[in-house]
C-alpha cells in the first residue's frame, strides 16, 4: 500500500504570482500545517479535491481497490480530518478502475471517472450520496470537468471535449464531442496521434480554454453547445495537464511547469510568463 499524505494546509514555501503583461514576479509566504491523513488506499493517483459550499467537507477521486472511488471527508475540524464515506463509481463495462476530476455545484458533485465516464451525485446529505445518473460509453476517458449552469463540459482524452447537458443530473446527455483535427490544425502531435489530449477544462463567457496534452491550451467557442468551433491554440512547451483562468489570463500547468497567458484576445494567446 502506497502512503498517501493529503495536507489540508502545506507547511511549504508557496509561490504567488503577481503578473503585469510582460513578466511574472514571485513571491513566497510561509503556510503553517494543521493535519494530515494517512495511509488511504488507493489515493495514490487522486488528481484534485472539491470542497463542499459550506467548507465542512472534501472530496478526493482516486482509484479503489474494487471500483473508482470518490473519498469524502469531514474537514470541519481541520486540525481533526476523517473520512466519513466512500463512493464506488459505477463501472458497467468494467473498465479500468480511477476517479480522476470532481467538481460540486449546488448540492450536485460532478465525478470524471476515467473510462468509467460522467456521473453525478445528490450530497444534500454529505454523508449520504445519492447516485442521479450518468454517461459512459466504449470511448469514455474523463479526466477533467467543468460545470457551468446546465453543461458539463469534460476532457475526454484523446476523444476531446465533450459537452453535456445536464440539466436533468438523472439523465445527462452528451451533445457534441469536439477535437482539433479539422479547424486549428494539428499542433504538436505526439504518440501517433493527429488529434489533442484534453486532461482539464475551463469555461469562461462561453469561450472553453483546454488543457489539451500534446497540444497545450486549445480555445474553443462554445456558445452552440451542439457545434463547437475552434478559435486557437497555443503551442506546448511540456504536456499541458490543467488550466485556470482569471481577468485576461490563463495558467496553465504542464509538466515542465506553469506557463501564464494573456488571452484578452482569444484568437491570439500569448505567453507573459512562466515559473518552473
Amino acid at each position: 500500500m502506497r502512503k498517501t499524505i493529503i495536507a489540508l494546509t502545506l507547511s511549504l514555501s508557496f509561490c504567488l504570482l503577481a503578473l503585469s503583461p510582460g513578466f511574472a514576479q514571485v513571491t513566497q509566504k510561509n503556510l503553517d500545517l494543521v493535519a494530515i491523513v494517512g495511509e488511504i488506499s488507493g489515493l495514490d493517483r487522486a488528481w484534485e479535491v472539491a470542497s463542499s459550499p459550506d467548507g465542512n467537507y472534501a472530496y478526493i477521486p482516486g482509484k479503489g481497490p474494487i471500483d473508482p472511488r470518490v473519498w469524502i471527508m469531514d474537514i470541519s475540524d481541520l486540525a481533526n480530518p476523517s473520512i466519513v464515506v466512500t463512493i464506488d463509481i459505477p463501472n458497467p463495462d468494467n473498465k479500468t478502475k480511477e476517479a480522476w476530476g470532481v467538481q460540486v455545484v449546488g448540492n450536485y458533485l460532478y465525478v470524471a471517472a476515467f473510462k468509467c465516464g460522467l456521473w453525478i451525485y445528490d450530497i444534500t446529505t454529505p454523508t449520504a450520496p445519492v447516485l442521479m445518473g450518468g454517461h459512459v460509453d466504449g470511448n469514455s476517458e474523463s479526466r477533467g470537468l467543468f460545470v457551468a449552469g446546465d453543461y458539463a463540459y469534460v476532457a475526454d482524452a484523446w476523444n476531446g471535449l465533450s459537452i453535456y447537458d445536464v440539466s436533468n443530473p438523472a439523465a445527462p446527455t452528451r451533445l457534441s464531442l469536439y477535437n482539433t483535427d479539422q479547424d486549428i490544425g494539428i499542433g504538436n502531435p505526439q504518440e501517433g496521434k493527429e488529434n489533442a489530449e484534453f486532461h482539464g477544462v475551463k469555461v469562461v463567457n462561453n469561450t472553453a480554454y483546454c488543457a489539451a496534452g500534446n497540444f497545450g491550451l486549445v480555445i474553443v467557442n462554445v456558445t452552440d453547445k451542439a457545434t463547437p468551433a475552434g478559435i486557437s491554440f497555443l503551442p506546448k512547451d511540456g504536456w499541458s495537464r490543467g488550466v485556470d483562468v482569471s481577468g485576461n489570463y490563463a495558467y496553465i500547468c504542464e509538466n515542465t511547469g506553469l506557463r501564464i497567458a494573456d488571452v484578452s484576445d482569444p484568437a491570439a494567446p500569448a505567453i507573459v510568463g512562466a515559473g518552473w
